[in-house]
């Protein structure tokens, strides 16, 4: 996983940060962080699945 898509899936989940203080904290956009949130989310599930 990139680099900014882990951190940005790690400040969402485990600090509880909106978008919009996540994609401030990294100098992104928000559509930038959802983006890494849906591979981020897909990756995680990819890794789950059997």
């Amino acid at each position: 996983m990139p680099p900014k898509a882990r951190r940005a899936f790690l400040l969402a989940q485990l600090e509880g940060l909106t978008y919009a203080e996540i994609a401030q904290q990294l100098g992104v956009s928000v559509s930038m962080i959802k983006q890494y949130m849906l591979r981020a989310t897909q990756q995680c599930y990819f890794s789950l699945s059997f």
